[in-house]
């Protein structure tokens, strides 16, 4: 009885540690059980990973900052294990997770898609400040994957240099008024481009990134989509317009975007990015 009584115990026990540190955690770094990790046990390599940031009310109480984050976890998790994906909590306040997706771009992408229906159709039981507000971003990258911390603490991090600075450009992101934003390089990857609704948005430069962006949008209603295509001729030529520094004729493409479409973010972005260059140049 002593013996069974252990036996449970330690059952027990490490089915709680598995909380803490999950099986699939210990199977990307090739090993079969909790006890075999070391500290510095790592793999690297080329990986499709997404990130995936909520924006809470800043408002709202303690307690419904709590819950909140809680749904938003548990379906984030829920659906990224289904897909073989390791989630990783990103920051100390869970409002950002970072998923290795294992199973390339294309995984990823029906991943975000999916969790974003999940989330539209959960929000529809909540009031407005209970609304799960929240952006993927998806890359291709170099990145490495392991235990941190020390002999008494085991810490396991995802590091992926060139997508946190990407991510470090949140207000750019935002934006842009997608749900979904994903790099030229997972967009390279991508080998069902002809199945989802997406357009280029431009690119991303800065001292430290060049980079091009394409929103994917078909987690918008069937009127979004329907608006966005039919002003995706029109989007893309403003777009050409831009990059070659014709800002006054791009800023006029773009108004024509606005008129039939008054709720496209990225076009109202650049309108007002044509004025101020054109001022600039003056």
């Amino acid at each position: 009885d002593d013996i069974d009584v252990q036996i449970l115990n330690l059952e027990r026990l490490s089915a709680t540690y598995y909380r803490f540190v999950p099986p699939s955690i210990i199977g990307l770094l090739g090993k079969n059980n909790l006890a075999a990790l070391t500290l510095g046990s790592n793999v690297k390599g080329n990986f499709a990973v997404l990130n995936v940031r909520m924006y809470p009310e800043e408002s709202l109480p303690l307690d419904q900052t709590e819950a909140l984050m809680n749904r938003f976890f548990n379906t984030v998790n829920r659906f990224a294990q289904q897909s073989d994906m390791i989630p990783m909590v990103d920051d100390a306040n869970l409002q950002s997770i970072m998923l290795v997706c294992q199973n390339g771009v294309d995984s990823a992408v029906v991943t975000a898609l999916t969790i974003l229906a999940r989330i539209d159709a959960d929000n529809k039981l909540y009031g407005k400040e209970e609304q799960l507000d929240v952006t993927f971003v998806a890359d291709q990258t170099e990145v490495y994957f392991g235990i941190c911390g020390d002999e008494e603490r085991y810490i396991p991090v995802v590091l992926a240099p060139a997508f946190e600075k990407l991510l470090g450009e949140g207000a750019f992101l935002r934006q842009m008024g997608s749900r979904f934003l994903m790099t030229d390089t997972a967009y390279e990857h991508l080998a069902g481009k002809d199945s989802y609704a997406g357009r280029y948005i431009g690119r991303l430069k800065n001292t430290d990134l060049d980079l091009g962006l394409y929103d994917i949008y078909d987690d918008r209603s069937a009127e979004q989509i329907r608006l966005m295509k039919q002003t995706r001729h029109a989007f893309d030529k403003a777009m050409e317009l831009y990059e070659k520094g014709f800002y006054y004729e791009a800023k006029n493409l773009y108004a024509c975007v606005l008129r039939e479409n008054p709720g496209d973010m990225a076009a109202k972005y650049y309108i007002f990015r044509c004025e101020a260059l054109q001022e600039k140049n003056q």
